[in-house]
């Protein structure tokens, strides 16, 4: 059996530490260092003896079973951004000193389950973001959540989104995708989070195609939809665009955007340097925010233009920062070949940052995006597009015929539950707002029709500026989906709707809610 064993305290980067003594050859290994060092880690605390969910459900699958005699416990490696952290402060904060028990949250970067697998030891890996501060584009990252852990009694917590390395026994890059997706879309309070084996076994429960579930060794699409129905979600295909199954940048990056905002992380079908041969699998975390293109004459989406996202890699690590480019392609056609336009992330490290994060140079070209979004949610990014650019046309429409201009007009999309909406969202837009926070979230309460669990919101900016919210049903499908109601943001904007015909508005717009101060008296 297991025997006790102490805590074990490093610094970062000390030879002996767990993470140094694996072996060179992994290229996690030295990309997760990396990340590490970027984030400011100086110190470890390692817990030698841990059962971990996922891997104790792997081992029951499949490594149990060998002659090899395999472990059934992990250690968990935590990280701290402190040179302080030591057995004695541990101690004070196991004593509920309150300024030790501070000083260990306020530290805390992340942890790493490391399983006693030869060539796939990380498991579970929760590591924070690289700081934000003040640069700009600003970085989207809904989907992560804060994860909970407990160190001899000391709760901890993390912002970020789980990783692992496929381990090819129970699951391969699919699986790892999937695994991520549910981290994500399933943690609420009706939801479990499922293990690897547990995607596994679901894959194969109604679409095995005469495959063994277990060694791994890889998931046909329809095995990945089956797992994320079997887990009480429902899976949304997006299908590229652009000629030979490929897409155009705008669609990939508006579409994925628009998924990232709403707190869905998306798995990208696709293959490493257009090679069918290295079919691959990747999960889209995050992406910087970028400005809406030039678009004198008409509206445009304003996720269009992102050219920055963060990729989870089960090849390489969490968070690879990619540039989304448009690339020239030569498409062989029965006359020839004809060059097209198609989308591919390229890892590249940040020029803002004195430790660039760390990167592997590879180049994806994606094929497919698979995502998983609650079942009530019955409307998917490229459906809602149409319906935004539709309104953003009309508010176009309607300010150049009263004010004889043509503004610029962006507008993006994003799926969130109604009392998000009104909680964080609203807080967020009119903190330090005084009684107008009070009065719009009563508006919306007492004034408009019940709204469903999740609503869709289209957001429309005008010159840059935010001009409009429109909240959308998404428990219902086309042609019968209907807008509950709008936010008006701008005074001018206002003036200007009150000219169209009121119950045309409602038809289109829902109800009116006014969210900007009144003029004042003799303004």
């Amino acid at each position: 059996m297991h025997q006790p064993q102490a805590l074990e305290f490093f610094a970062f980067g000390d030879k002996t530490c767990p993470i140094s003594q694996l072996p060179d050859h992994l290229q996690h290994k030295s990309y997760i260092k990396a990340y590490l060092s970027g984030i400011g880690a100086k110190t470890l605390i390692v817990e030698p003896n841990y059962f971990d969910r996922d891997y104790l459900d792997e081992f029951a699958a499949f490594y149990g079973t060998s002659a090899r005699g395999y472990k059934n416990i992990c250690r968990r490696v935590h990280f701290f951004d402190s040179g302080e952290i030591c057995r004695d402060l541990l101690e004070r904060a196991l004593s509920d000193d309150k300024g030790a028990i501070k000083h260990f949250n306020d530290s805390y970067i992340g942890y790493i389950i490391l399983r006693p697998l030869e060539a796939a030891p990380f498991g579970r890996t929760v590591l924070r973001h690289y700081p934000q501060g003040n640069q700009q584009p600003t970085r989207i990252d809904t989907p992560a959540r804060t994860y909970t852990c407990h160190l001899a009694g000391l709760e901890l917590r993390v912002e970020g989104l789980a990783w692992q390395q496929q381990d090819r026994g129970v699951s391969a890059c699919a699986t790892i995708g999937i695994w991520t997706l549910l981290h994500s879309s399933a943690f609420d309070d009706v939801h479990a989070i499922p293990t690897t084996a547990d995607i596994t076994r679901a894959a194969h429960l109604n679409s095995s195609l005469g495959n063994r579930p277990f060694p791994q060794s890889g998931l046909k699409i329809e095995q990945m939809l089956e797992a994320i129905l079997a887990h009480d979600l429902a899976p949304v295909i997006t299908n590229p665009d652009a000629p030979g199954g490929y897409f155009s940048k705008t669609k990939f990056a508006a579409t994925c955007a628009s998924f990232i905002r709403s707190g869905y992380p998306v798995a990208v079908v696709g293959n490493y340097e257009n090679d069918p041969a290295q079919r691959h699998l990747i999960c889209i975390t995050a992406f910087r925010e970028e400005s809406a293109p030039n678009h004198a004459q008409s509206p445009a989406l304003l996720d269009s233009a992102v050219s920055v996202m963060y990729v989870h890699d089960d090849n390489f690590g969490p968070g690879v920062r990619c540039e989304l480019q448009e690339v020239d392609f030569g498409l062989q056609t029965p006359t020839g070949v004809t060059k097209i336009r198609i989308a591919e992330l390229v890892s590249s490290p940040p020029t803002y940052v004195q430790n660039p994060e760390p990167h592997s140079t590879v180049r994806f070209t994606p094929t497919l995006i698979i995502a998983a979004t609650h079942s009530d949610i019955n409307v998917t990014p490229d459906q809602f597009h149409v319906a935004a650019l539709r309104k953003a046309t009309s508010a176009q429409a309607i300010v150049n015929a009263a004010t004889s201009t043509t503004p610029q007009v962006s507008v993006a999309t994003r799926i969130m539950k109604l009392s998000d909406y009104l909680s964080h969202e609203l807080g967020r837009f009119f903190a330090g707002s005084g009684d107008l926070l009070g009065r719009v979230r009563l508006d919306i309460q007492e004034k408009v029709a019940p709204m469903s669990l999740h609503i869709g919101v289209v957001r429309i900016e005008i010159d840059g500026d935010l001009a409009l919210d429109v909240l959308h049903d998404t428990t219902d499908c086309d042609p019968n989906r209907k807008a509950f109601a709008h936010l008006i943001f701008d005074r001018g904007l206002k003036a200007i709707m009150d000219q169209v015909d009121p119950n045309a508005k409602l038809a289109v717009l829902g109800t009116e809610v006014i969210a900007h101060e009144p003029a004042k008296p003799g303004a």
